[in-house]
């Protein structure tokens, strides 16, 4: 079996696991794509991996300045950190 469709077949298969369908499937690849295999750095996941922590961590924030009104900036970073 040729390896672009072998990579194909496994993309599939993660999308199964998921249960979602990229409209994008280089996205999928990309993301699974660790820099020690990539052509170049910005074909590896890292940049997705940069996203991916900056929008938790927005998430993330938001839980705590909700969850804990009476905290100031300061305590709020301390438990964000932790």
């Amino acid at each position: 079996m040729p390896r672009s469709e072998k990579s194909e077949l496994k993309l599939a298969e993660c999308e199964r696991i998921l249960q979602y369908k990229f409209r994008d499937r280089s996205l999928l690849q990309q993301s699974l794509t660790h820099a020690s295999s990539a052509i170049s750095r910005l074909q590896s996941n890292e940049r997705l991996e940069f996203l991916g922590d900056a929008f938790l961590g927005a998430i993330v924030c938001e839980m705590l300045y909700h969850k804990y009104p009476s905290f100031d900036e300061g305590d709020l970073t301390k438990l964000k950190s932790s």
